[in-house]
């Protein structure tokens, strides 16, 4: 699956008001005007300690800051995407509830190494909740609610 650049300007936006992130890559500058999240699908944006739910998520609807947790509520069946932004070192989203229903553990991204490979998605059809961690920084945690 493609990632979906249409709500990267909002990102870009939020990252600078609430992470104090630093510069936002040209990338997600250029990425032209923000959209709506596909029909059935969430995007969980991944930055430097960072998660935005950006869209799908019944809780990116109040439009929270970024932060090193997440909590994404969604009605089965979804796709899920893992959208990384702003070049963290590694990161590797992974499942920390077993089992674990269709959630995959992403590869290890590193986007200072391969930066056109930044987002990673799989599709959701188990209920339940789901708690997940980033491999490389353990402060971001986060939880996925299938309902």
């Amino acid at each position: 699956m493609k990632p979906s650049h249409s709500i990267l300007p909002f990102l870009a936006l939020i990252l600078t008001r609430f992470a104090g992130c630093g510069p936002i890559p040209e990338s997600v500058q250029s990425a032209g005007a923000p959209g709506v999240c596909p029909t059935n699908a969430a995007i969980i944006a991944v930055t430097e300690g960072l998660y935005l739910p950006l869209c799908g998520c019944a809780e990116a609807a109040s439009r929270p800051p970024a932060s090193a947790t997440v909590t994404c509520t969604v009605t089965a069946p979804v796709m899920i995407q893992f959208q990384f932004i702003g070049a963290p070192n590694q990161a590797q989203i992974i499942p920390t509830t077993t089992p674990s229903g269709e959630f995959t553990a992403t590869p290890i991204i590193n986007l200072r190494a391969n930066p056109r490979y930044n987002a990673f998605a799989f599709q959701m059809k188990t209920t339940g909740t789901f708690n997940f961690v980033n491999a490389f920084n353990s402060t971001m945690t986060g939880q996925l609610i299938v309902q």
